[in-house]
């Protein structure tokens, strides 16, 4: 699926959100990151040198909207940080491999099996509704 402002802007539409200049602003500044990651801060940095009327919570909103939608993804690193990222995979379940060196992100598009799944649920005494797996370690460039 192709990110487009549009898309964003849908997305806000089926949350219930009205269009308006900020979340349009908003949708364009996003598109410009993918095929890349970024922090909140830097997002809300981008967002102040374009717009500096639009609000911080205007911001967190879209994010997390976008995440709800599984639009946007948020990947941990093994520093216990995040950033987010627009995967090529939106929408489809994969994971994530990222990188502890140069935080390089792989997107993982395989998962664990049935049974597996059918064992955390045994041993935790837990109906598993879903997951997210994060593999952290060194890509093949850092590992030389």
């Amino acid at each position: 699926m192709t990110i487009t402002p549009e898309r964003i802007l849908e997305a806000f539409k089926q949350k219930g959100l009205r269009v308006t200049g900020p979340r349009r602003t908003l949708a364009c500044l996003l598109v410009e990151t993918v095929g890349s990651d970024f922090t909140i801060e830097e997002l809300w940095d981008m967002v102040l040198k374009r717009d500096p009327a639009i609000g911080r919570a205007t911001v967190f909103r879209a994010v997390e909207i976008l995440q709800e939608l599984q639009l946007l993804d948020r990947v941990e690193f093994s520093n216990g940080s995040h950033r987010f990222r627009f995967c090529h995979e939106a929408g489809q379940h994969h994971h994530h491999a990222t990188c502890s060196s140069c935080g390089k992100v792989i997107e993982v598009p395989t998962c664990l099996s049935a049974e597996q799944l059918a064992t955390v649920s045994r041993v935790a005494n837990f109906t598993v509704e879903g997951h997210r797996l994060e593999f952290f370690g060194r890509c093949a460039n850092c590992r030389v």
